[in-house]
C-alpha cells in the first residue's frame, strides 16, 4: 500500500508450507471518540484494499478472508 500499485505486477508470492504468516491491519480508537473519523479511516483502507484486489484479482488467492472482511 505504501508504494501504490506500481510494483504489484513485479511481486511473486510463494506459499509458505510451515509456520503461520499473517498480516493484520488494526484501527484502534477510544470508544465514543472521533466516531466519524474512525469510520472514515476504516472505509478508506477497506476501499484501497478492495481496489487492489479488483485490479489484481490473482491476489485474492492469498487473502484468507477474501474481499469485504469483518467490520469488527
Amino acid at each position: 500500500m505504501q508504494t501504490g500499485t506500481r510494483f504489484a505486477d513485479a511481486i511473486t508470492l510463494v506459499p509458505i508450507d510451515k509456520g503461520n504468516s499473517l498480516r493484520s491491519i488494526f484501527l484502534v480508537a477510544r470508544r465514543g471518540e472521533f466516531l466519524t473519523l474512525s469510520k472514515a479511516i476504516a472505509d478508506a483502507v477497506r476501499a484501497a484494499l478492495d481496489g487492489l484486489l479488483d485490479t489484481y484479482a490473482w491476489l485474492r488467492l492469498y487473502v484468507p478472508l477474501g474481499k469485504g472482511a469483518s467490520d469488527e
